[in-house]
């Protein structure tokens, strides 16, 4: 059991190795067309917005190649479309280059770039690839960086609405990624001291039952996966409120550090210096509507029962997954899957043993092993709490943090 555990630990640490490997990459594209032109001139704007992490940025497409390096668009010949002019930047910014020794041109979140093209054909393909450098003053250093893109058209009567498939693509792999690292955090939940102990209680109740015992541990197991997903719904809303939200919380020199703050107390809970727990109230409420509802209804409090219950020991982890989603691209969506995976992952052995009780027996006895798996989870949200402190470091440009002196830190607690 003991290797099992450290088996699902390291394959853990390499998808929180996923996450501090995107600071080595810290940029992202958005492509888009602009397609008000089409029905008088012929003609699309493609539109290209990257967003940089704190304390970081791209040059423009119109420097100097004399006094500092530019953003390059290639785009492969087609017969399909005609470029019409430069590729134009917009809400450039300008600053004096230490290393240039000149005024450069550059890119922060608030521009793009915009190519016009004209249409020689109904059905155009439109693609090519960007050469950059994504640069940081505080780390004193530039990364080179490719990045391909495509536009395809769908529509064949001529309404040019580019195809999004490769996009839509990329933005589905993201979201399956989060989705997994979130489900592997579910399965490190199962196997602490808050939920450990509640799964042969839990299905020798369901085996009780004898004939229904297979319908109620899959509608326990539903129920667990609802409620964690019903956690992301007010997200959506603060979204709809504005759009910008998420996006102006995850760019904040402020609440970087908050989260630093708030992922230095999920570790000193995990290492037992005192617990995170939800009013008791809350629990001893649904514990008894447990008791007294009957079927499904007492199925659903029994659920939210070990909800409440094992949220000293998840909440730490579903702290990590909403403030992962909200300092993302994906914000709400984001979160949705995370829960989704998360719920599952926790739902698995209280359904499936029901299934196979005579698995019970196999399995191994709570103790102190429990623990240590609390204390790794510990270390995790100490590493991430650095992480956005170095944000705020690169910003704020304290030289507190350099990227050396966090890796050591990474290094050292793994």
């Amino acid at each position: 059991m003991k290797n099992n555990i450290l088996s699902t630990l390291f394959f853990f640490l390499l998808f929180s190795q996923n996450i501090f490997a995107q600071i080595l990459e810290p940029i992202s594209w958005e492509f888009r067309v602009d397609s008000s032109e089409l029905k008088s001139s012929g003609s699309l704007n493609l539109i290209f917005t990257p967003t940089t992490e704190l304390g970081w940025y791209i040059y423009s497409s119109d420097n100097d190649p004399e006094s500092g390096p530019r953003t390059e668009f290639e785009f492969y010949p087609n017969k399909t479309f005609n470029i019409e002019g430069d590729i134009v930047p917009v809400n450039v910014q300008t600053k004096y280059d230490e290393v240039w020794e000149a005024n450069v041109r550059y890119l922060d979140n608030k521009g793009s770039f915009q190519q016009k093209i004209i249409l020689s054909n109904e059905n155009p393909s439109i693609s090519g690839y960007i050469s950059y450098q994504v640069c940081s003053e505080i780390e004193k250093m530039c990364i080179p960086l490719e990045k391909d893109f495509t536009f395809f058209n769908s529509d064949t009567r001529g309404n040019i609405p580019y195809d999004q498939e490769m996009l839509t693509f990329e933005e589905e792999k993201s979201l399956l990624s989060f989705m997994l690292f979130a489900f592997f955090a579910g399965f490190l939940a199962i196997l602490t001291p808050c939920v450990f102990p509640m799964i042969p209680l839990t299905v020798s109740f369901f085996s009780s039952k004898n004939e229904n015992a297979k319908f109620y541990s899959i509608s326990y197991g539903l129920f667990i996966i609802l409620i964690y997903l019903s956690l992301s719904i007010p997200f959506y809303f603060l979204e709809n409120i504005n759009p910008e939200i998420l996006n102006q919380i995850s760019t904040s020199p402020v609440l970087n550090f908050l989260f630093f703050t708030i992922f230095i107390v999920f570790a000193l809970s995990l290492f037992g210096l005192f617990e995170i727990t939800l009013p008791n109230s809350w629990v001893n409420s649904a514990d008894s509507k447990s008791n007294v509802s009957k079927g499904l209804l007492s199925t659903f409090f029994m659920s939210l029962t070990l909800v409440l219950v094992s949220f000293s020991c998840t909440g730490p982890i579903l702290g990590t997954l909403l403030v992962g989603s909200i300092s993302g691209d994906g914000g709400s969506i984001d979160l949705t899957y995370g829960m989704l995976g998360f719920g599952i992952a926790l739902s698995v052995p209280f359904t499936l043993l029901a299934f196979f009780p005579n698995v019970l027996t196999k399995l191994p006895k709570s103790g102190s092993w429990t623990n240590s798996v609390k204390v790794v989870l510990g270390f995790i949200e100490l590493a991430l709490a650095f992480k956005f402190l170095s944000n705020v470091d690169l910003v704020q440009g304290w030289g507190i943090l350099k990227r050396e002196v966090f890796v050591l830190i990474w290094v050292i607690i793994f």
